[in-house]
């Protein structure tokens, strides 16, 4: 009897998961490309310095089918790679750093950014606010403490989460920006 209650509620189970995977990607939908905003930590230090640069601008493009979110980021001799899941408006990421170059960039030693690259670096736990143009909430940094002689990892962990805040793009800012591109692209000689 167990069993072919088993057998007979398992396909509605999964069934009732599926259509509510489907309607959880079209309600809270975050596919798309999605800019840092600055902290107010980073907009104090503007306003108190008005000849320093910006910061560089950090842009995501993220992926969504159910509630698996997957995304990348390029930088400089490298990418970040994104995956998480989607629960409601609540998005969880980890964050992997890509490419030897891009880890010597942020500091660490070519040994021991060969023995990183790939890892998580990173975790993101963001909200989806604002109707749907905002996400909002922390990145957690992992330290990676090592000695130089020899190269070696001593010790992992996480530092306190530090607020982080995006911003969907929309397709006319990205269709603006693709333009202006494409005509530095014509005046530039050959």
């Amino acid at each position: 009897m167990i069993a072919e209650f088993i057998l007979t509620a398992l396909p509605w189970f999964v069934g009732a998961f599926v259509v509510a995977s489907i309607l959880v990607s079209v309600l809270f939908n975050i596919s798309g490309i999605w800019e840092r905003m600055p902290s107010d930590e980073e907009l104090a230090a503007l306003h108190a310095d008005p000849e320093a640069p910006p910061p560089p601008r950090e842009r995501v493009v993220l992926g969504q089918f159910g509630p698996f979110v997957t995304g990348r980021r390029d930088v400089a001799g490298g990418w970040q790679e994104f995956k998480g899941f989607m629960i409601g408006p609540s998005l969880r990421l980890t964050r992997r750093d890509h490419g030897v170059p891009s880890l010597c960039n942020q500091g660490f030693p070519e040994a021991i950014a060969k023995l990183i690259n790939g890892d998580v670096t990173g975790r993101l736990r963001l909200g989806l606010t604002s109707a749907g143009l905002i996400l909002d909430g922390s990145f957690t940094p992992q330290k990676i403490e090592f000695t130089h002689r020899p190269p070696k990892i001593t010790q992992r962990y996480f530092l306190q989460p530090k607020p982080r805040r995006y911003r969907r793009l929309t397709d006319e800012e990205i269709a603006t920006e693709r333009e202006l591109i494409a005509r530095r692209l014509q005046q530039s000689p050959s």
